[in-house]
């Protein structure tokens, strides 16, 4: 039986969502599937791959998930290793908050090259003040709630194939 591990960090409990959900559509009789706190995780070593979720905080993605790719780069690199994002911003948001989140991603993967990275939308707690909206491109009528599983699915798929 196969073993894989998702590792998340959050701070608002989409990116534990999206994981959860990651491994219900895993999750099979020949597949054992872990999720596990990021800051929990002690080492990589039981497992046939590795996916990593964070949210992006200032248009790059979470520090705790680049130190433990950096801690973790020789193990992971043995193992198929898949990337996946959180961020309200990423499509919603002008077209420059999207480059400088992918180039956040491009630093990371330098680091340890993923085999894909999932890109899914977030939600926030709260409306921002009109002129952080204005400062970002999100419109007025943009939903606090953009939590979208369509895109996880499709991440899902890609896994699945990448491991046949």
């Amino acid at each position: 039986m196969k073993k894989f591990l998702i590792a998340y960090f959050t701070k608002t409990n989409s990116t534990k969502e999206y994981a959860q959900y990651i491994k219900e559509q895993l999750q099979s009789e020949e597949l054992n599937v872990d999720v596990v706190d990021l800051l929990s995780v002690k080492n990589l070593h039981n497992y046939d791959a590795v996916i990593i979720g964070a949210p992006i905080y200032g248009m790059r993605w979470n520090e705790e998930c680049v130190n433990f790719i950096k801690a973790n780069q020789i193990e992971l690199k043995k193992v198929p290793t898949f990337y996946f994002f959180v961020s309200y911003v990423y499509e919603n948001g002008r077209k420059m908050w999207r480059k400088m989140i992918l180039k956040s991603m491009d630093k990371v993967s330098k680091l340890v090259k993923p085999n894909f990275i999932g890109k899914f939308n977030g939600r926030i707690e709260k409306r921002m003040p009109r002129f952080i909206e204005f400062m970002f491109g999100i419109k007025k009528e943009t939903p606090l709630n953009l939590m979208n599983y369509d895109k996880v699915d499709e991440f899902v798929n890609i896994i699945k194939e990448t491991l046949k």
